[in-house]
């Protein structure tokens, strides 16, 4: 246990000659104008509202919409151009027209 405290303090009295380190010449002064440079640009948009990413979501919707018309197109079948009347309505469940009134 001695013997380690004896090689630290060997270690730490190697750092007394140290000096201690100068900043080069206008380097705080250059430090300070970049700080403040950065604190008057204005701040980025969020990723969400950058337009490149807008314009991907929207072509995505549009291509979207476009495939699904395209589709619902494709399975519409066409109506009877008949209007519905009673007639009709009593035809398809087996019914009298004249029963109805009765």
């Amino acid at each position: 246990m001695a013997s380690n405290n004896n090689k630290i303090e060997g270690i730490l009295h190697c750092l007394d000659g140290a000096e201690k380190l100068q900043a080069p010449a206008f380097f705080y002064t250059r430090l300070k104008g970049r700080m403040e440079k950065e604190m008057l640009q204005e701040p980025q948009p969020f990723f969400l509202l950058r337009p490149v990413f807008l314009s991907i979501c929207l072509l995505l919707v549009f291509a979207f919409n476009i495939i699904t018309l395209i589709n619902t197109k494709k399975d519409v079948t066409p109506m009877n151009s008949g209007t519905a009347t009673i007639e009709s309505f009593a035809k398809e469940y087996n019914m009298v027209s004249n029963e109805l009134y009765q």
